[in-house]
């Protein structure tokens, strides 16, 4: 995104300097697994062209097949220049993209990008930004059966997968957020979660961490309600504040010996 900033601030700078300069196609294809962060930086992508100058508001509309598919000859075209419409003067951000392409040549999303080709061309980049986001994999099946569409698509960023330490102070920023303590020994436990959570299908980085931790205070409420009921213990807020090694390990316990199959959260 610096690079991209850098080169339509030369740009600018160009143009104020009186020579030759042209806006750069500002069309975008993100891929990536889920949870990478490709709509979140299609937020701020717009954000920053806004206050660039070379798009107009600066908001992103997001879109699914399902925004822009019809169920019915003549539902389709209607349903695509609604979402493009309303992308006016930011940015259109149409997630799982790859599910426009089917090979049956009578389904409607071959409609949907045909529609989007015509925009492209004949709409100004300030009025008119599309960004396209999904598996890497699909997105370059679907490009590749779509010339037309892959030709105007000149920027590509490939999201990859967070490390074990990216992950880790993901998951440190929404304890924060909470307002809870998360000591070092808990930090381990949570690593260790997260190792034996890649075992299983579809883990989606950032959005299995917040899964985590959302099951973490629930199983950290659950540990101080109970005590406090059965035994009568009495807390400060620091303690009833605070994510233990323990609610980490319940989690681990609970899917360590299931089929690697089992599909979670």
């Amino acid at each position: 995104m610096r690079r991209y900033a850098g080169q339509m601030l030369s740009q600018q700078i160009r143009k104020d300097a009186m020579i030759k300069a042209e806006v750069p196609p500002l069309h975008h294809v993100f891929t990536g697994n889920p949870g990478t962060g490709k709509t979140t930086v299609a937020m701020k992508m717009g954000e920053l062209y806004k206050e660039m100058g070379f798009i107009n508001s600066g908001h992103t509309v997001q879109a699914t097949r399902a925004d822009l598919v019809g169920q019915y000859i003549g539902h389709t075209g209607p349903k695509t220049k609604e979402m493009i419409t309303r992308s006016f003067g930011g940015i259109l951000f149409i997630d799982e993209a790859y599910g426009l392409y089917k090979e049956d040549s009578r389904d409607y999303g071959s409609e949907v990008i045909e529609m989007l080709v015509k925009f492209m061309d004949n709409t100004k980049n300030k009025d008119f930004v599309i960004c396209l986001a999904g598996y890497r994999d699909l997105m370059t099946k679907m490009l590749n059966a779509n010339l037309n569409l892959m030709s105007r698509m000149g920027n590509w960023i490939d999201f990859p997968d967070y490390d074990a330490d990216e992950l880790k102070q993901i998951s440190a920023l929404l304890a924060g957020q909470y307002s809870y303590n998360y000591p070092a020994d808990s930090q381990a436990k949570f690593n260790e979660f997260m190792d034996i959570r890649k075992e299983f299908p579809y883990f989606s980085n950032a959005r299995t961490v917040r899964n985590c931790m959302e099951r973490a205070r629930r199983i950290a409420a659950t540990r101080i309600l109970n005590d406090a009921l059965d035994n009568g213990t009495k807390y400060t807020m620091d303690e009833i504040q605070t994510f233990q090694p323990g609610d980490f390990q319940m989690m681990i316990d609970e899917i360590k010996d299931l089929p690697r199959s089992t599909m979670l959260p």
